[in-house]
C-alpha cells in the first residue's frame, strides 16, 4: 500500500487529501511561502491519513509499517531552528509510533547512488544553502541524522547501520530482527505509550 493513499473510507476526506497531497508534492518546494505554511499542511496530512487510512488498518488487526513518517521531518524542521516543544505542539494530533527503528547509512553514498534524483528540498533548499550540490545534501542529511541520533538515544529506539555494499535482503532481514523484538517490549523500549501504529523504519 502506498504510504500517500487516499482515504479509502471517507469520500470527502478522500477529495481533501488528494489536495492536499497535490499541495505538499507538487509545490511544497517553493519558497514563496514560509516554512511554518508548509509545516500547517504537512500536519493536516498527517493527522488525515491517521485517521483515515491507518487506524481503520490498526482497527482491522493489521499492521502498519510507515516509512520516515513523522520524526523523519521533524529533523528538517528543527535544523530549520523550530523547538522541539513547538512541534510537539503543532503535531500533537498525529498518532506517534509504538515502534521505530532508525536506519543509518553514509549520506554520500546515498547521493551517490541516487544521483540527480533528488527534489531541492532534499538537497537543502530549505536550510538556507546558497548552493545545491552533493556537499549541501551531505551536510544536511548528516546534520539530520545526528538529530534523529539525539532522539533514538532518548526513546531509546533501536539503530542499525547500514553499509554501502550490504545486500536488500540482509537489510531486510536484519531490520525484521530488530522489529520483532522491540514489538516484543511496546511501551517498555520505545517511549511511546502503546497506542499507536505498530511498526515504522525512519531512513
Amino acid at each position: 500500500m502506498s504510504r500517500r493513499q487516499i482515504s479509502g473510507t471517507s469520500g470527502y476526506a478522500a477529495k481533501l487529501m488528494e489536495h492536499l497531497s497535490t499541495v505538499l508534492w507538487h509545490s511544497g518546494d517553493s519558497t514563496d511561502l514560509p516554512d511554518s505554511f508548509w509545516v500547517s499542511v504537512q500536519a493536516a496530512w498527517f493527522t488525515a491519513h491517521a485517521t483515515n487510512v491507518l487506524e481503520p488498518l490498526l482497527r482491522a488487526g493489521h499492521d502498519v509499517v510507515v516509512d520516515g513518517w513523522l520524526y523523519k521531518f521533524w529533523s528538517k524542521l528543527l535544523l530549520q531552528g523550530y523547538q522541539r516543544h513547538d512541534l510537539e505542539t503543532i503535531f500533537a494530533e498525529v498518532r506517534k509510533p509504538d515502534v521505530v527503528v532508525l536506519l543509518s547509512s553514509d549520506a554520500g553514498m546515498l547521493y551517490d547512488r541516487q544521483g540527480r534524483g533528488f527534489r531541492a528540498s532534499e538537497l537543502g533548499m530549505h536550510a538556507g544553502y546558497t548552493e545545491l550540490n552533493r556537499a549541501s545534501f551531505v551536510t544536511y542529511q548528516e546534520q539530520g541524522m545526528q538529530l534523529l541520533e539525539q532522539l533514538a538515544r532518548e526513546y531509546r529506539w533501536p539503530v542499525l547501520a547500514i553499509g554501502a555494499g550490504e545486500p536488500v535482503d540482509e537489510t531486510r532481514d536484519r531490520v525484521s530482527a530488530l522489529v520483532t523484538a522491540a514489538l516484543a517490549t511496546v511501551g517498555e523500549t520505545t517511549g511511546q505509550d502503546g497506542s499507536a501504529y505498530s511498526k515504522e523504519a525512519t531512513a
